[in-house]
């Protein structure tokens, strides 16, 4: 999730400015943890989806919001330089767009890795084959995982976070629809 990495490295790095004067602390830390994660030695393949990629924004806005998009441009040219497939979104929001990757590419390579921290994502594991990897903790979740985690199967997670609730993606949830009671409720009557 490209726009997730933009925020993470903006919150995280120092603020730098190159010679124009143009924000690109984000920038320079998005291309150090990417550069990373391309050093795995499994990797095969890679995909990133933004929500959007800004092309121009007022220069003289200085807050943060403004200082991230941007960057959104640069971190997108870091990405392809380093030949990383982009999925730039208008639309649609950039979880759609890796949901959609792992459900179409899924069955073409040995194993799909979801690097995110999105519970959203928890739905699309299947078994050891689509696995969700938290790359801030270092936390690898498989099917077996989010069972433990949330007492039901990846196809309920759906569910799951209707009637409990997302903060994360501004989902209330129902009051007096707990996480135990929810996952006996849906283990019991399936999908809703």
């Amino acid at each position: 999730d490209g726009t997730f990495e933009i925020f993470r490295c903006f919150h995280a790095a120092d603020r730098v400015q190159n010679d124009d004067g143009q924000e690109v602390g984000a920038s320079r830390a998005f291309f150090h943890t990417i550069a990373s994660l391309l050093r795995e030695d499994d990797l095969t393949h890679v995909a990133m989806a933004f929500d959007s990629v800004v092309s121009r924004v007022d220069r003289k806005d200085r807050s943060d919001s403004a200082l991230i998009r941007s960057q959104f441009p640069i971190v997108a040219d870091i990405a392809r330089a380093l030949g990383i497939t982009i999925w730039p979104m208008s639309r649609y929001e950039a979880d759609d767009a890796i949901a959609t990757g792992a459900h179409r590419f899924g069955d073409e390579i040995d194993r799909t890795v979801i690097c995110s921290n999105d519970n959203d994502f928890a739905q699309c594991i299947q078994a050891d084959r689509i696995v969700r990897l938290n790359r801030i903790t270092k936390e690898t979740w498989n099917e077996r995982d989010v069972i433990d985690r949330f007492g039901v199967a990846p196809q309920y997670i759906p569910e799951y976070l209707a009637l409990v609730g997302d903060p994360s993606d501004g989902i209330p949830g129902i009051p007096g629809f707990g996480a135990k009671g929810t996952a006996a409720l849906i283990n019991r009557y399936g999908h809703l």
